[in-house]
This record gives C-alpha cells, sequence and structure tokens, in this order.
C-alpha cells in the first residue's frame, strides 16, 4: 500500500486553485510516489529539481489541455 498524503499542514493549501492542486498533486504522486515504488530515493535532497521541474510540467500540460484522460501513468512520468 502506498498513501500519497498533499498537505501543507496549515489549512492554506485549501485556497489554492485546482490547477496548483493539481500540479501538486502530481508532484507527490508522480515525482516522490514513483521513485518510492520503484526503491529510488525520494527526497528533494537526493533527486535532481529537474526531475520534479519535468514532472510539474508534464502534469501542468496535461491538465490543461485535457490529455490526462488520455494518458497513463507510464506516458505522464518524464523520461529519466
Amino acid at each position: 500500500n502506498l498513501r500519497i498524503v498533499v498537505t501543507d499542514q496549515t489549512g492554506e493549501a485549501t485556497n489554492v486553485s485546482e490547477e496548483t492542486a493539481v500540479v501538486t498533486t502530481g508532484h507527490e504522486l508522480y515525482g516522490h510516489g514513483l521513485l518510492y515504488r520503484q526503491g529510488k530515493a525520494i527526497g528533494h535532497d537526493t533527486v535532481p529539481d529537474a526531475f520534479f521541474d519535468a514532472v510539474e510540467k508534464r502534469t501542468l500540460t496535461n491538465y490543461q489541455t485535457g490529455q490526462q484522460n488520455a494518458n497513463t501513468p507510464e506516458t505522464i512520468k518524464p523520461n529519466q
């Protein structure tokens, strides 16, 4: 089992836009979650920012173009 939690622990996250919430969820799920499931390092101190930037960019593009309905996790993750 894997649980992905998206919160800033202050309650402020409830005021973000849907787009920001989608990108943040993508960052956690397809960034940290994917790396964890692959048995790799997951922290910002060990994973290059470029990896997370690519996840966020792809998630944002999918959200803005509606492609998220057509993609699978294999096509959403960035090339490594």
